[in-house]
């Protein structure tokens, strides 16, 4: 991994990027939000994780052009997708588009008299929804000393240097496949930019 970027630099990258910074953040409170419900059976969670990827992926659009007022995207996620595949080719979403859509139906699902909300849902829908999202987070078009001190990684490792299990890490890992997988490759690399923004003093 190249690391390059002082820790000014990314200050200034953040101020640069602040409203893709800012969707990226809340996108991942979202997610967090989600786990919780749906680890817990509640389906609402499957709204919040629908309101996750939509932030995701705008923040995605931001990051490879700051100019897009994310206002005139599209609110449906299938669209949205597509919109944002335009943006960045080497973004790849096809086996993911079957959920994304269900995803879609599942935050129409907030108002009853929606006629194309969705007519089931499942709890077991959780670990697609991890691998999409993690997917996205890995895939961002950003320096690694941008992309291993924000979002979720901020939440596993921040805190794990604290010694304390905050609820947010907790929801974050458990049963959680995607980060289970990767997690001792996550932590390297979240180490070895902080260790980089922030050398010890000799």
């Amino acid at each position: 991994m190249k690391l390059s970027l002082s820790k000014k630099e990314t200050i200034e990258y953040g101020r640069q990027h602040k409203l893709a910074m800012m969707l990226i953040f809340q996108a991942t409170e979202d997610y967090i939000a989600s786990r919780c419900c749906l680890l817990n059976g509640l389906f609402v969670g499957l709204v919040s994780a629908a309101q996750a990827v939509e932030k995701y992926l705008k923040g995605y659009a931001l990051i490879i052009n700051p100019d897009i007022n994310v206002k005139l995207l599209s609110h449906n996620l299938k669209k949205l997708a597509t919109e944002v595949i335009a943006l960045d080719c080497n973004l790849s979403l096809n086996n993911y588009m079957p959920l994304i859509e269900r995803l879609y139906s599942h935050y129409q699902s907030r108002y009853p008299d929606n006629p194309d909300k969705s007519t089931t849902q499942s709890t077991g829908e959780l670990k697609e929804i991890d691998e999409l999202v993690i997917y996205l987070v890995t895939s961002f078009p950003i320096p690694p000393e941008i992309k291993f001190r924000t979002s979720i990684f901020s939440h596993l490792f921040q805190q794990e240097q604290r010694n304390i299990l905050f609820p947010s890490e907790k929801w974050l890992r458990e049963n959680n496949l995607a980060i289970v997988r990767n997690l001792e490759s996550f932590r390297n690399d979240f180490m070895e930019v902080y260790n980089h923004l922030y050398p010890k003093a000799t």
